[in-house]
């Protein structure tokens, strides 16, 4: 996937979607870790020391299919400063959408479901449901499905 360059609507912020580097993946699983663990998830009741290291592998299990996909939203020119970033699978499977809290509400969501290249009309499937994923799914008609992890 090519990196896609554009601003945000109604502002002049730069930004630009990557495909995710090794170098990115320990913001994704510190993110990602956190977001589900405190974010309105059943993950809130499960005891840290064994909620941090069996997600951490399955988070390394699914990063790790052929089939997975991580893209990056970054400032436009400093592809280092991470606004998001979005774990999903061909066709219809977002796992993990992640966009920093002073960023959200400016659509940075949004353009990392539509980089996904998943088509609102193919089903799409979620699997790690917190209070905003829950809100963007319901926008979108995404169905819960964690056995797809």
């Amino acid at each position: 996937m090519a990196d896609q360059e554009a601003t945000i609507p109604n502002s002049d912020i730069p930004i630009a979607i990557r495909p995710a580097t090794p170098d990115d993946a320990s913001l994704v699983f510190a993110t990602w870790l956190n977001a589900f663990k405190y974010g309105g998830s059943w993950a809130e009741n499960v005891p840290d020391a064994i909620y941090f290291s069996h997600h951490h592998a399955l988070i390394e299990a699914i990063l790790l299919r052929p089939t997975a996909r991580c893209l990056l939203l970054c400032k436009g020119d400093e592809p280092g400063f991470v606004y998001g970033w979005v774990v999903f699978e061909i066709p219809n499977v977002v796992h993990f959408c992640y966009v920093k809290k002073s960023f959200r509400g400016l659509g940075f969501g949004k353009r990392l479901i539509e980089a996904t290249g998943i088509q609102p009309t193919s089903a799409i499937q979620f699997t790690h449901p917190t209070r905003k994923g829950l809100s963007w799914a319901k926008k979108l008609g995404a169905v819960l499905n964690p056995y797809r992890i």
